[in-house]
């Protein structure tokens, strides 16, 4: 049975459910291919991206606008993996009205030919308007640190 068929969804807060978990998907395929004008449209003005103090110091901490988000987001994939080799891979997914958890493995080739793996979990929270207004990101620091270090 395809859940998104079901009548219930479309009723009230399960339509609205159907909208922001779509939506968090389509983050991922913005993100990979570096999409700056889906992420432009899904993003809220005063989107916050929190990345743990543990992350490379660069990216660690809360950045704020829909611009600077748009451009570190774009900046990250595009100076750090080649083009097209992203892939999310969703393990799970859980929302309430206004909230969508992701749990994503990530498998990348960087620009220098090695292969990155490693597993997050993303929150989105969503404005009324249903737009991405806060992305909190967790990562296995260690994997990453290791990694890019």
């Amino acid at each position: 049975m395809n859940l998104f068929d079901s009548e219930s969804w479309e009723l009230g807060v399960g339509k609205m459910k159907r909208d922001i978990i779509a939506t968090a998907a389509e983050f991922f395929g913005a993100k990979g291919e570096t999409q700056r004008e889906t992420l432009e449209r899904i993003l809220a003005e005063d989107i916050r991206w929190k990345i743990p103090i543990g992350a490379i110091e660069s990216r660690a901490g809360t950045h704020q606008g829909k611009a600077l988000v748009v451009d570190m987001m774009c900046s990250s994939v595009q100076d750090t993996f080649k083009p097209g080799s992203q892939q999310s891979k969703v393990l799970m997914v859980m929302s309430n009205e206004n909230t969508v958890v992701n749990e994503i493995e990530l498998k990348a080739e960087t620009l220098d030919g090695r292969q990155y793996h490693n597993f997050y979990v993303f929150i989105f929270e969503f404005n009324e308007a249903g737009e991405i207004c806060e992305r909190l990101e967790y990562v296995d620091t260690h994997i990453a640190g290791q990694f890019f270090s």
